[in-house]
């Protein structure tokens, strides 16, 4: 089961309807990749954060040279 994005406190309806949409068109390389795509506010990824939905995504989608 699936909660719907709108339940999430901090992630309305425009930005579940855009989150939503934009995963349709296929995974999510990161968090950044994520907020572009579905343009999603600095309030929605806290959220999503809080959920731990975003848990094992990067940051980013540069590459990190140890």
């Amino acid at each position: 089961m699936q909660l719907p994005f709108r339940a999430i406190v901090g992630v309305g309806d425009t930005a579940a309807s855009n989150l939503a949409a934009a995963r349709e068109k296929g995974p999510f390389l990161s968090i950044d990749d994520l907020r572009m795509r579905a343009k999603l506010n600095k309030t929605a990824i806290e959220a999503l954060q809080r959920m731990g939905v975003l848990s094992d995504l990067p940051e980013s989608n540069q590459l990190m040279f140890l």
